[in-house]
């Protein structure tokens, strides 16, 4: 059994769980607030925690941290809409658990669908979610797309996202 911590930074709540990475079982799964406003450090122990909860009891297990923000390749962030970890080791910080590495939200959920969802099997897809935020990642040649700058893409932009996002529709 391959088992790894996902953690989900998402506008409004964080979210982890620990999934069989063969399969995509998820086998417990924890959430909270993200609360943005008590600061990066703050949202960045939370995520910390939710990780050792769900990982319980394990000794080594490799992190994925999906942030809705632009992360280049290299898993550096570089927007801090939600939460400002531009400089920040995020991937460091769950080193107790073993390797981690940090990518865009979007393309961390193009990943799942390649290898468990709808785009399983397929050549190209197009991923799109609709959530606090609105933004959307091409899969061609069943890998997720960085964009040309290295980025997933963001749909929204601020005028889309005030009329169609998530907590406008709320």
């Amino acid at each position: 059994m391959s088992l790894a911590v996902g953690i989900d930074v998402g506008g409004t709540k964080l979210a982890a769980a620990l999934v069989d990475t063969r399969t995509g079982e998820v086998r417990t799964e924890a959430r909270t607030p993200t609360e943005p406003r008590r600061g990066a450090g703050a949202v960045l122990a939370d995520c910390v925690a939710l990780a050792g909860e769900v990982a319980a009891g394990m000794q080594r297990v490799a992190v994925g941290i999906g942030v809705c923000e632009l992360v280049d390749r290299d898993g550096r962030i570089g927007s801090a809409v939600t939460v400002d970890w531009r400089d920040v080791d995020v991937a460091g910080a769950f080193s107790a658990f073993g390797p981690a590495r940090v990518d865009s939200d979007i393309r961390a959920q193009a990943r799942a669908e390649c290898a468990f969802g709808a785009a399983r099997g397929r050549g190209s897809a197009l991923v799109v979610t609709v959530s606090t935020g609105i933004s959307h990642c091409l899969v061609l040649a069943g890998e997720p797309w960085a964009g040309a700058r290295g980025n997933a893409i963001c749909t929204g932009a601020p005028l889309v996202e005030e009329v169609a996002g998530g907590l406008a529709l709320a």
